[in-house]
């Protein structure tokens, strides 16, 4: 029994609700990696005629990321996973824009003059 009784000293008292240890919270990139994870696909997507370079992308991201700093000393928040979708949700739809979302039947010529005569 001694030898039991010892363990039970030795062991630490379970966890309650209250007393469970404070997760911390992910570490979120530097903000230049955030401004560059929404400037890249934005820029390619908003203006692929302009041919941003990754480092002109890179400039940017240093420049926008001083001014987040400045006006939020302590991070924006745990906005990861938003921006993380919002990136994605850009690179796949991005390239689709000007794509129509559905195929257009093609028509033969009897439907063609059929819809010649309704109009």
């Amino acid at each position: 029994d001694r030898l039991a009784q010892g363990a039970v000293d030795i062991d630490p008292p379970p966890l309650d609700a209250e007393s469970e240890p404070e997760k911390p919270e992910p570490e979120l990139p530097p903000t230049k990696v955030l401004v560059q994870m929404v400037l890249s696909p934005g820029l390619a997507l908003l203006a692929p005629n302009w041919n941003v370079s990754r480092s002109e992308v890179e400039q940017l991201s240093e420049c926008y990321a001083a001014v987040i700093d400045k006006y939020f000393p302590n991070g924006m928040g745990n906005f990861g996973p938003e921006i993380a979708a919002t990136v994605i949700t850009l690179a796949v739809f991005g390239p689709r824009l000007n794509t129509p979302r559905k195929v257009e039947e093609k028509k033969t010529d009897e439907t063609a003059a059929a819809d010649a005569g309704a109009h």
